[in-house]
C-alpha cells in the first residue's frame, strides 16, 4: 500500500510559486479529495503528487508502497517505476490518434505484466465493450474521458496510488457514478486515491479527506465533514454560491422575476 506525504511543499512555474507550505497527507483506503477555486495551483499540486515535477521547496513522499515499506520522493523514480506504483489521469486527456480503444486502454499495462484480463475488465467497468474498436479520436468526450479512466483502471494494482485530475468533468449523470463507484471500490480495497474537484457538493459526498486550497496555500485539510464547513465555505465562496453547491438548483418558479 502507498500513502503520501508532503511537508512544507511549495509548487509552482519558472521560479513562481502558486502554492506554498502545504503539509498534509493521504492515507491508504481512503478518498482525498484536492479542492479549491479556479488556478488554486489544484493541478500543479497534483502533478508534484504525482512524481511528474518536483516541488520548489519542501518534500513530496510516497509511503509503503507494492513491495516495500520504505518511503520514496516519486520526482526521483524512472517513469517506468512511477507507473508501476501509481496511476495519474490528467485533467486535458491526450490520446494518441490513430489507435483504438482496446489498444489505448491496454497501454496502462505497459510498465506492467501484460493481462487481457484487467483490461477487458476495465473496458466493461466503463461500458466501453461495444466500442473497443473504435479509434478513439471518433469519441465524444465524455467517451474519451472514460477511456481515459479505463486505462488508469487497467494500470491500478491494489493497494497502489491512484492520482485523478478532474476525472468527472465531461461525464453524464450515470457515468460519473460509475466512476464515483468504482474509486470507492479501489479505496475500499486498500488504494490511496487523491484527485481534484470543482463540485464541492460531490465532494462532500465522495470524500473521506479534503484538501482545501485558497489564497496560494492550504486552507485546511482532514475530514471532509470539518473541512467542507459551510462558515469556511460562505467565507471563501459567499453565501449564495455555497447555496447552489450544496443545495442544488432552486425550482425554475423561484427564480422568475415578478410580474409587473
Amino acid at each position: 500500500m502507498t500513502g503520501v506525504s508532503l511537508q512544507s511543499v511549495a509548487v509552482g512555474y519558472d521560479g513562481e510559486a502558486v502554492l506554498e507550505s502545504v503539509t498534509a497527507s493521504a492515507r491508504e483506503g481512503a478518498i482525498t479529495v484536492v479542492a479549491g477555486a479556479n488556478a488554486a495551483g489544484k493541478s500543479t499540486l497534483l502533478r508534484v503528487l504525482a512524481g511528474l515535477a518536483a516541488p520548489m521547496r519542501g518534500t513530496v513522499r510516497w509511503i509503503g508502497g507494492i513491495g516495500g515499506g520504505h518511503s520514496i520522493e516519486p520526482a526521483g523514480l524512472s517513469p517506468r517505476r512511477r507507473a508501476q506504483r501509481s496511476a495519474f489521469l490528467p485533467q486535458r486527456i491526450r490520446l494518441p490518434a490513430g489507435f483504438s480503444v482496446f489498444e489505448v486502454v491496454a497501454m496502462g499495462r505497459h510498465a506492467l505484466p501484460p493481462s487481457r484480463s484487467r483490461i477487458e475488465s476495465a473496458l466493461e467497468r466503463f461500458a466501453l465493450v461495444s466500442l473497443q474498436d473504435r479509434a478513439v479520436h471518433t469519441l465524444s468526450v465524455g467517451q474519451q474521458q472514460r477511456v481515459g479512466l479505463a486505462r488508469v483502471a487497467a494500470q491500478h494494482e491494489a493497494g497502489g496510488l491512484l492520482i485523478l485530475d478532474e476525472p468527472f468533468a465531461p461525464l453524464d449523470l450515470r457515468e460519473l457514478h460509475r466512476a464515483a463507484d468504482w474509486l470507492r471500490a479501489v479505496a475500499a480495497a486498500g488504494a490511496t486515491v487523491v484527485l481534484s474537484v470543482h463540485d464541492l457538493g460531490l465532494a462532500s459526498r465522495l470524500a473521506n479527506e479534503v484538501w482545501l486550497l485558497a489564497d496560494r496555500r492550504l486552507e485546511a485539510a482532514g475530514p471532509a465533514g470539518e473541512v467542507l464547513a459551510r462558515s469556511r465555505l460562505e467565507r471563501m465562496f459567499g453565501a449564495e454560491a455555497i447555496d447552489l453547491a450544496l443545495g442544488g438548483v432552486p425550482p425554475a418558479e423561484a427564480r422568475l422575476p415578478e410580474a409587473r
